[in-house]
């Protein structure tokens, strides 16, 4: 078997193709092709490299499969194993999940005309009824393809578990807490959390990440899958790697915050890469249940 390579080697492969491209793969006609990427903020239809999709793409399947080597330009397999569409508007989170599946040979596809479905409203009281709206709702869109999604977001002991499920709109919140048109920036998100938690003591600066994913098919929920980390909140910013509240969210086991890691690193610990692989491991185990479902 090839070696798979890890994020930053396979991100450093994807640099040097020829006009920033990434690779295009359609299984039944095993034609390849490439697409200018142009702006990185902007949905795309295609197979992607694990390690490359960092742009703020709507939805991507993740293919459970060998990767072959990259030899001049992207490789793909052959044959793949297992489809799982992944709803997300979030690069950090493809950045996590990337990070989570790399011991798992798995790989990206996005779904074709994604850009087109209407937004979820993500306006569930906890993170696993987030998780389940969406999931059920994209999985209607992709017949008989398994879908997961997640929810996730901070949770701060001294602050009564705030800002919870608004983790993401934390800081639009503080002046329009009923507005759902989007999510606030992440230094305005930890800026407000710092004045939250000026007074408190670094002892009682607790708290906790937490991710929800579920999985579901047509329309359905199947299973959800939960992952927790514990650490606290330092003062000031820590790291350059991560997303949302990373850089201020310390890890006593390894003492980094979480952005100090690599996206491999980092799944090992984190929230999202335990729920990650506890989907991974229910997949599996239903593919030695139903090995032709």
């Amino acid at each position: 078997m090839n070696r798979v390579l890890n994020v930053d080697e396979q991100e450093n492969k994807i640099a040097k193709l020829d006009k920033s491209e990434w690779g295009f793969y359609h299984r039944d006609t095993e034609a390849q092709r490439f697409l200018d990427l142009g702006s990185l903020r902007r949905p795309l239809s295609g197979v992607v490299s694990a390690g490359s999709a960092f742009a703020d793409f709507k939805v991507l399947f993740l293919v459970l499969s060998v990767p072959l080597c990259l030899c001049g330009e992207i490789a793909f397999p052959e044959e793949s194993l297992k489809r799982v569409l992944v709803a997300t508007s979030n690069p950090g989170k493809i950045r996590d999940l990337i990070g989570a599946a790399a011991a798992h040979d798995v790989q990206i596809e996005m779904l074709p005309n994604f850009s087109a479905l209407p937004a979820v409203v993500e306006d569930g009281a906890t993170f696993e009824a987030n998780a389940r709206k969406k999931a059920e709702y994209y999985s209607k869109h992709a017949e008989g393809e398994i879908v997961i999604a997640d929810d996730s977001g901070l949770e701060v002991d001294a602050l009564g578990g705030a800002p919870g499920v608004r983790s993401a709109r934390y800081a639009a919140d503080e002046h329009n807490p009923d507005d759902e048109s989007g999510n606030s920036d992440d230094e305005d998100n930890n800026a407000r959390l710092l004045r939250e938690l000026h007074e408190v003591p670094d002892e009682f600066r607790t708290g906790r990440f937490v991710c929800v994913i579920a999985a579901a098919r047509n329309g359905h929920t199947l299973a959800t899958f939960h992952g927790k980390a514990e650490g606290t909140l330092l003062r000031a910013s820590r790291g350059s790697n991560g997303f949302g509240y990373d850089p201020l969210f310390f890890f006593p086991e390894i003492r980094k915050t979480f952005a100090e890691l690599t996206a491999e690193e980092k799944a090992g610990y984190s929230h999202r890469g335990a729920a990650f692989r506890a989907f991974l491991a229910w997949e599996d185990e239903r593919q030695e249940r139903h090995p032709h479902r």
